[in-house]
């Protein structure tokens, strides 16, 4: 069955894939600077190339919102709902001085929270998203 979502993204949505991927490029950034903060502590610097994993499937919800899932455009909203308390270790970080590394954090979120807000609430995004509508089946012809 072909789709009859509307072929490419409107600029919204290519906007706001645009600016998740910065944000999964600063995190990836993060995780690095991070490591080499913590590289003389061996538990803190494979915790935090642990932090790879997440990555790595935040860049597969990011392929599938890309493609129009409605369903990755949900997962995307709870990861970034589940990733606020993290918000709290950049206080931490700014205590212990890793002022680049809570930058970081502070400014990949609020692209992120930016960027769902559209995906989320931009008209033109949300009828993107909006499941093809199947048409009604045809009605058995009689002989």
């Amino acid at each position: 069955m072909a789709s009859t979502r509307p072929l490419p993204p409107p600029k919204s949505v290519r906007i706001a894939l645009a600016m998740f991927w910065g944000a999964w490029a600063l995190s990836g950034v993060l995780i690095v600077v991070n490591y080499m903060l913590l590289k003389d502590y061996p538990t803190a610097a494979s915790a935090t190339l642990a932090s790879f994993i997440p990555l790595l499937v935040q860049a597969a919800v990011l392929y599938f919102l890309g493609r129009g899932s409605n369903v990755a455009r949900i997962a995307l909203a709870i990861l970034l709902v589940l990733a606020a308390p993290g918000m709290y270790f950049a206080t931490k970080l700014i205590s212990n001085l890793s002022l680049v590394s809570a930058a970081l954090s502070v400014v990949g979120y609020l692209i992120r929270v930016a960027a769902i807000g559209i995906m989320l609430f931009e008209p033109d995004a949300r009828r993107w998203f909006k499941p093809p509508k199947t048409p009604p089946a045809e009605p058995a012809a009689s002989t």
